[in-house]
């Protein structure tokens, strides 16, 4: 029973992650002032609302742990996050550390790799989708290539 339970949760657990980074990708195609018009305000509160699930997310996960191990995963959250901005802005990134020295967060980013686990799984996702698109884009050319011959063959039979 015990392995079922596992193997179900392993299952949907990627399903509802993929369908959780879908939707996340959606709301920041939101992003392009081209297409949209939006306040700072609503931006934050998207954002907040969402940090908010993700931390509120973790702690369902750590129920069973002691309060210090509870604080020690929500701080190396934001050190993860942390992370991340180092590698997506750095000028971001160095302007923190800046305005927080002191506040002991190098060591914290010291212990995190320099790409966070989860970024990782992110750009392959990505690259899968890229994946399929060039393979969709090749087949749509070879299409194409195909009828472009055909027609010539017609303009050259007239």
């Amino acid at each position: 029973m015990s392995s079922q339970r596992r193997k179900r949760f392993k299952r949907l657990s990627v399903k509802r992650m993929q369908n959780v980074i879908y939707a996340i990708d959606s709301l920041g195609k939101l992003s392009v002032k081209s297409n949209y018009d939006y306040k700072d305000h609503e931006v934050w509160d998207i954002v907040s609302k969402l940090m908010w699930e993700i931390k509120s997310l973790l702690l369902k996960f750590s129920k069973h742990l002691p309060v210090e191990e509870r604080l020690k995963r929500l701080i190396m959250l934001d050190a993860e996050q942390l992370a991340t901005i180092k590698i997506t802005d750095p000028e971001l990134h160095d302007l923190i550390m800046q305005k927080y020295k002191g506040f002991g967060l190098e060591p914290m980013i010291d212990q995190l790799t320099a790409e966070p686990k989860y970024l990782k799984s992110n750009i392959r996702i990505r690259l899968k989708k890229i994946e399929e698109t060039y393979k969709q884009l090749v087949k749509s050319e070879n299409i194409v290539e195909k009828e472009i011959s055909r027609l010539q063959k017609i303009i050259n039979k007239k």
